[in-house]
């Protein structure tokens, strides 16, 4: 005598909540449940990956780019194989900390660095939980290297100002800064730093000196031993549709956009979401295109107490703080702005 079909359907559930589900449970794992590292690199490359195809062989060095082992690389592989590419996640954008100029200096508290890190902390691990990608974008005019200005060269200003100081008050506040955070986050975020004027005064020495490369260490130099990515004065760095870059080139005459309403000039002449600093102003503007596309240019401030002596009274147009940017994805995304205080009240504990 056959089975009736409903006995077998019992079975089969048995069968299944018994067996079948518990190995599902322990080898299918989901998404958020990956090592924060093959995570990072599923958001950065999964979608190249995605592209490739089934060619291990071209893909499995996409890990050891970013200082990842092959393990690592073909982790990857196998969470776009389970997972599908990024671009095919219906999934929130990403979570992204933008630190305006810092303006690192010889003899300054580092404590806002410190302050930064826990930042840097705090929204790493809500990226996490949220299971979006995460970004940390230095914008630029991280550090100050005084002793390479132009304007005070030979005056008075310029008296007692070294390098070498400049330099090792670089390296103190980014030690500072990764101090705070702890190494899930910092391998999880996608780190950015965009070259600025300032920094760019070193590059302009070793330009006009070229027997001292190699041999004096520079801005460039204390970013990369933190894994940071850097990217040349005046490049645009297009993260989620978005442009980074310390400043927006006029693309007549090749001078920075200003001016009173600058986030409002960068938009109608670069027609692209942009967010930049130098001017330590806070400026945004939004507008859509004709296909309803929103266009969102934003300018960031500084990121420090002091007040500069070359400014005057322009110190007090300066707005001071971070500046979180959320859903980040397609050109677009929820700006949210913390005053130093702010900052301070969060992180400085």
């Amino acid at each position: 005598m056959a089975p009736s079909p409903s006995w077998l359907r019992r079975v089969g559930s048995r069968v299944r909540a018994l067996v079948v589900e518990p190995y599902q449970a322990r080898w299918c794992l989901k998404l958020k449940d990956l090592m924060p590292e093959i995570l990072s690199l599923y958001w950065k490359y999964g979608d190249a990956i995605d592209h490739i195809g089934p060619d291990l062989i071209k893909a499995r060095p996409l890990g050891r780019k970013d200082g990842y082992s092959e393990w690592a690389g073909r982790q990857t592989v196998n969470a776009v194989r389970k997972f599908g590419p990024p671009s095919a996640q219906a999934l929130e954008g990403a979570m992204v900390l933008v630190v305006p100029d810092a303006h690192a200096a010889p003899k300054q508290d580092l404590r806002r660095f410190r302050w930064l890190g826990n930042a840097i902390e705090h929204y790493g691990q809500e990226a996490l939980r949220r299971c979006v990608p995460f970004r940390v974008v230095w914008i630029g005019d991280t550090a100050d290297y005084h002793s390479l200005s132009s304007y005070d060269r030979g005056k008075a200003a310029s008296w007692n100002s070294l390098y070498v100081a400049d330099v090792e008050s670089h390296r103190a506040a980014m030690e500072a800064t990764r101090k705070q955070v702890s190494d899930e986050v910092w391998n999880y975020a996608d780190k950015h730093w965009t070259e600025g004027n300032h920094e760019y005064r070193a590059v302009r020495y070793m330009q006009d000196n070229p027997e001292l490369q190699g041999v004096l260490e520079g801005p460039w130099d204390v970013m990369q031993s933190f894994d940071i990515e850097c990217h040349n004065y005046t490049k645009i760095v297009t993260l989620d549709g978005i442009g980074y870059c310390h400043v927006m080139q006029n693309p007549g005459t090749g001078r920075p956009v200003g001016g009173v309403n600058q986030a409002r000039s960068m938009l109608l002449k670069g027609f692209r979401s942009m967010v930049v600093g130098h001017s330590h102003r806070y400026d945004s503007f939004t507008q859509n295109d004709l296909y309803g596309n929103p266009i969102k240019t934003l300018v960031v401030g500084c990121y420090f107490e002091h007040h500069e002596g070359y400014a005057g009274q322009g110190n007090k147009s300066w707005w001071r703080g971070l500046v979180v940017l959320e859903n980040a994805k397609n050109g677009n995304f929820d700006e949210k702005p913390l005053r130093m205080e702010t900052v301070q009240t969060k992180f400085g504990g």
